[in-house]
């Protein structure tokens, strides 16, 4: 390969197939999060512990990534993403808003974070702030960005409402973290590989992004570490585990007349 490229060429082929890898496990490993979490919400229709929020900030985030487009197509694989994360971020959102069991499922008073308020302008603020070309198409990019990396904070903040930890998507969570990282590594490589392509932006709002993912994850170890000393959660009832995909709403329908005969 290298007598046949020269090695200019081979540098550059070893670094599009390093940064392509990178970023196609990363788009799987979003894929299969995505494909999870509805998964979740059709097999048990139940939305019990997942915000509501979270995914109405990642149609938010979708919507100015990938709509409007510059009405060309220029890579089919790409395209197919835009399409799945946009509809796949409109579908989870209109099962949990109005599918008539899922949404009855929905506790609104510990998905209570107002997004639109602490979320949302803190977002367009650093987009604005950090943006590289003052153009609506690159402000649109770089809100995306902003607003991804906050995606997870009205999940995060629910943890401190929620004592059934058994409804906590940690395996969601997990996945998009992984995701995350790939795509970290595919910006390092393209920054400070042979073809360098510096985005500072990418690696601010990145690295907030993967921190709140941590700060998840180590404010659940806590809660799990509490558990453990005190197991017995007399405030709130047990429901539907995440992804218990064994229970399914006609099970649950079953069990009511048993309890209300045992009465």
């Amino acid at each position: 390969c290298r007598s046949h490229f020269g090695s200019s060429s081979f540098s550059f082929f070893v670094s599009r197939c390093a940064m392509n890898l990178c970023r196609f496990t990363g788009d799987v490993l979003h894929v299969i999060a995505v494909t999870y979490f509805l998964k979740h919400l059709w097999v048990t229709k139940s939305c019990a512990g997942l915000s509501r929020g979270m995914q109405e900030m990642y149609l938010i985030v979708f919507v100015t990534r990938y709509i409007p487009t510059d009405g060309t197509i220029h890579n089919v694989y790409l395209v197919g993403f835009k399409i799945f994360f946009v509809l796949a971020a409109a579908a989870a959102v209109g099962l949990m808003r109005f599918h008539p069991v899922i949404k009855a499922t929905y506790n609104a008073k510990q998905d209570s974070l107002n997004y639109w308020l602490y979320c949302v302008p803190v977002a367009l603020l650093l987009a604005l702030g950090s943006t590289l070309v003052w153009e609506l198409g690159e402000i649109r990019w770089t809100f995306s960005l902003w607003s991804e990396a906050f995606a997870v904070v009205p999940q995060l903040y629910m943890l401190r409402n929620t004592c059934d930890l058994s409804l906590v998507p940690d395996i969601y969570i997990d996945f998009l973290t992984k995701y995350r990282m790939a795509y970290f590594l595919n910006w390092m490589w393209r920054s400070f590989g042979p073809y360098a392509v510096v985005i500072p932006v990418q690696f601010e709002a990145g690295i907030v992004q993967l921190a709140l993912y941590f700060a998840f994850f180590w404010r659940l170890k806590q809660l799990r570490k509490a558990e453990e000393t005190n197991p017995v959660c007399m405030h709130q009832p047990k429901a539907t585990p995440f992804l218990a995909s064994e229970v399914t709403a006609t099970e649950q329908v079953e069990e009511q007349p048993q309890a209300v005969a045992a009465v």
